[in-house]
């Protein structure tokens, strides 16, 4: 038994010897609710009266209501607008059974409540945005894949580009990209990206699904109450609170691309005002990458560098050859006696083996580790959160030079918000600030020097040196009832930082209600998009460096260094050839108008459907060639090359060099670079480097797009979903011989369709997704994405109350296509799982 199937099987046996002493303390109520056919009824909210205590029945219609106080109690039964009350007898150490049957049908307007659009609860109905609410239930009967964006991969107009096992691109309306980061995720509040990519590592983000309360996604600009990087929307992730959620869970699973899983979840009570969480899991297997070095498993090998509609090969050879990722977390909840209660948790992940695509190429993680805290403290009106996220990887290859990438992040954030109601309820005000402190450091202690002309030299493998920089954010929404069918909207955020001057982004909206249950809403947003980390400062070696030693040996001869030889070897290169960040790009910015339609039909059926139009400008590009396109050389800032500069009469700036000597060196390096002499330039202090590729800002496009859903439960056991979503693009400025580099990386046409059927013991769901064909160009991966259509296949069923049995298929038909140019070739992945509660 190996080192993590020992630690698992010992938290497991702890938390079962936990679970015991938690359940043995107080008294319980514990009973089934159903209609009177006997039929379960599901998210029924069993309170105590008078006690903060409350439990939500499951799938099966049951619950459990813990550390009672003994005595007769009063309990209430509610479910939406329905509430029953009854009166049962607690026992010390016993438990009572109370069981309900009432003959209620749930009503989505009145069961379905976000906090993501306005940062405070809300009937679905009622939110300003175009919002798709995933619970529980449905979340826990496809958890065993335990991939998170595939939680959101079926719901109305979202995009979730896979292009490896754990390389997912989660993005809305438009203009995707390798490392998206125009949806913002955020998990309890905490933002979980990492910094220098602004992207998230899906692979790190690994957890038991079964953990998850509720996840909204709000799609369209979302910078009016959560600032940069929800510029295209956000995924708000919201975890179970260990009180509301008391109980074990271990899950093991096997499948195909020999993968093997292992989730383990516990909560209780601790004690006293005390509860806690503890989560403990393991990812291995295979992944869908192959090595690119002389081979490509679709299109064809790229044969030169510029070229399209190919595979570019690599140098590196896939290590690991398998996937491995360890997590755990702890959790602790402390309730106050005026209701507030405190809240700190922390967790760790150790990632190895999935690779990603990024704008120089494919990246694969080796030895990369994660670690996050969160301390936050909830009051009747107040919320008070401190967060800490951390990355260090000390390897991770890039396949293409096999360089190693290393990369250590660090980021702080504090914010308060409160939330408050005036005139009657008829004034909601939502206000908050928040600070943040990001560190990025892509130090390789164990790596090689990089010689500098004016400086010592040092190890970054990904910048010139390390940054820190902050960010201050305040923000407020506020709604006014104007009367009983139209609601106003104003909010507007305030974001500083060390990157780019100060920005405020407005939005407003009208939700005018139709009939009950039925609104229609306009709203208006802007928002915008920060350059990340590589945007800015990127230097990463994108060619083996160039021997040009016998320039030095004149520059020596003239008592001058002009750093193209500073260790004095001359048999080796010294002069990288880099990809360059760009510290002069300016913000991305999107203006949109949409309207937009949420109704309940006849207490079943959830429709929505909404019409956008968005104005985008400033496009951060991918990295294109620093000359040889129509906007000249993209990177002003490394300029042609000059010989070493010295202080002449007065300070003014002079050759070091005789003109002799230079026209002579300058004459050597033509000759010995070719055409590859105009990317010659100089680095910050100076010393030589070739500029390849680099970033800029170019064009103007309006975008336009339908999204429509409908989510019918139209039997008890049986619902049907359906989503459509159409998008268009016009380019309205761009430089000539640009536009196919313009592109949003995204389909006009995708639908999706799932069937499913869920009893008290067994549930089964089949789910299709179909993309039209599109072209995909970001970085040296350009190429088409033919047409796909994806089927995925679900079944549970429940052997007793503790023990149940899983299937999780991925593309049931085996259909192999890749979602991205330059991505992995995807084909099916079959999964079956054993699941023990108690």
């Amino acid at each position: 038994m190996g080192r993590t199937a020992r630690a698992l099987v010992s938290v497991v046996l702890g938390w079962m010897a936990l679970s015991g002493a938690a359940w043995a303390a107080g008294g319980s109520i514990a009973g089934r609710v159903a209609r009177p056919d006997g039929t379960p009824l599901a998210g029924v909210h069993v309170g105590m009266l008078g006690l903060d205590l409350e439990a939500v029945t499951g799938e099966d219609g049951t619950y459990v209501l813990t550390e009672v106080p003994a005595g007769r109690q009063r309990v209430s039964f509610r479910l939406g607008a329905n509430e029953e009350r009854a009166e049962v007898e607690v026992a010390e150490g016993a438990e009572a059974r109370l069981d309900g049957s009432f003959d209620w049908q749930p009503v989505y307007a009145e069961s379905i409540t976000v906090v993501s659009a306005s940062r405070r609860a809300e009937r679905v109905t009622e939110a300003p945005a175009a919002i798709t609410v995933i619970a529980a239930p449905e979340i826990e009967r496809i958890a065993s894949h335990g991939q998170l964006p595939k939680v959101v991969e079926f719901t109305p107009g979202v995009s979730v580009t896979q292009s490896g096992l754990y390389d997912f691109n989660l993005n809305t309306r438009g203009f995707n990209s390798s490392l998206n980061r125009r949806v913002a995720v955020l998990m309890d509040g905490r933002e979980p990206s990492v910094p220098f990519l602004g992207a998230q590592e899906w692979a790190s983000v690994s957890f038991p699904l079964d953990d998850i309360e509720q996840a909204e996604l709000v799609r369209g600009p979302s910078a009016a109450l959560y600032g940069a990087n929800a510029a295209s929307g956000v995924l708000n992730v919201i975890t179970k609170r260990p009180r509301d959620s008391e109980g074990g869970l271990v899950r093991l699973t096997g499948g195909e691309k020999s993968a093997f899983n292992a989730d383990a979840r516990w909560a209780g009570h601790l004690g006293g005002s005390w509860w806690g969480k503890a989560v403990l899991g393991t990812r291995r297997g295979d992944d869908f990458s192959l090595s690119r070095v002389g081979a490509a498993e679709y299109s064809v090998p790229c044969t030169r560098s510029g070229q399209t509609d190919c595979l570019p090969q690599e140098r590196a050879e896939l290590d690991p050859d398998e996937d491995t990722i360890d997590f755990g977390s702890l959790r602790f909840d402390r309730y106050w006696s005026d209701g507030s209660y405190s809240t700190l948790e922390g967790g760790l992940a150790q990632v190895a083996g999935p690779v990603f695509q990024t704008g120089i190429g494919r990246v694969q993680l080796v030895d990369v580790d994660r670690q996050w805290a969160r301390l936050n403290h909830s009051m009747e009106n107040w919320n008070f959160m401190a967060a800490y996220n951390g990355r260090k990887a000390d390897e991770q290859t890039a396949l293409s030079t096999g360089v190693n990438l290393a990369l250590d992040d660090k980021n702080w954030k504090g914010e308060m918000q409160g939330w408050w109601s005036f005139a009657g309820d008829r004034l909601r005000l939502v206000g908050g600030l928040s600070y943040e402190d990001e560190r990025v450091d892509s130090v390789d202690k164990a790596g090689p020097v990089r010689p500098r002309l004016l400086s010592p030299g040092n190890q970054q493998t990904l910048m010139y040196e390390p940054r820190i920089e902050s960010f201050a954010a305040g923000y407020a929404q506020l709604d006014w009832i104007l009367s009983d069918r139209l609601k106003l909207v104003v909010a507007g955020r305030y974001d500083d930082s060390t990157l780019h001057d100060a920005e405020i982004s407005p939005k407003g909206a009208l939700v005018f209600t139709l009939a009950p249950d039925h609104s229609l809403r306009l709203t208006y947003n802007e928002a915008f998009q920060v350059p990340n980390y590589s945007e800015y400062f990127l230097q990463a070696d994108v060619a083996a460096p160039i021997n040009l030693s016998p320039v030095e040996v004149l520059c020596f001869q003239q008592g001058v260094s002009c750093g193209f030889n500073l260790d004095g070897d001359l048999s080796t290169g010294e002069t990288r050839v880099l990809a360059l960040g760009n510290f002069g790009l300016e913000l991305e910015k999107v203006k949109t108008a949409e309207i937009g339609y949420t109704g309940v039909v006849g207490g079943r059926a959830l429709v929505s459907a909404s019409y956008y139009y968005s104005q985008n400008e400033n496009f951060v590009t991918d990295l294109l060639p620093q000359l040889g396109t129509a906007l000249g050389r993209i990177n002003p800032a490394f300029g042609p090359y000059q010989t070493p500069r010295c202080l002449g009469p007065g300070g003014t700036p002079r050759a070091c060099l005789p003109p002799e000597v230079e026209a002579q060196i300058l004459g050597i390096l033509q000759a010995a670079l070719g055409p590859r002499y105009a990317l010659l330039s100089n680095n910050f202090d100076g010393t030589p480097i070739l500029g390849a590729a680099s970033y800029t800002n170019f064009g103007e496009v309006d975008t336009q797009g339908v999204e429509l859903g409908l989510n019918w439960a139209f039997t008890d056991r049986w619902s049907l979903d359906l989503n459509y979503s159409w998008f268009d693009f016009e380019i309205q400025d761009s430089s000539p011989g640009l536009d196919q580099l313009l592109l949003p990386n995204s389909p006009e046409n995708s639908a999706a369709v799932a069937l499913t059927y869920a009893a008290s013991r067994f549930d089964a769901s089949a789910s299709y997704r179909w993309s039209d064909d599109f072209r995909w160009v970001v970085g040296p991966f350009q190429g088409d994405v033919p047409s796909y259509g994806v089927l995925d296949l679900v079944a549970n069923v429940d052997l007793t109350r503790h023990i149940a049995l899983g299937l999780n298929v991925a593309n049931a038909l085996d259909e192999e296509h890749w979602e991205a140019f330059g991505g992995d070739l995807l084909g099916r992945r079959a999964l079956g799982s054993v699941t023990f509660r108690w």
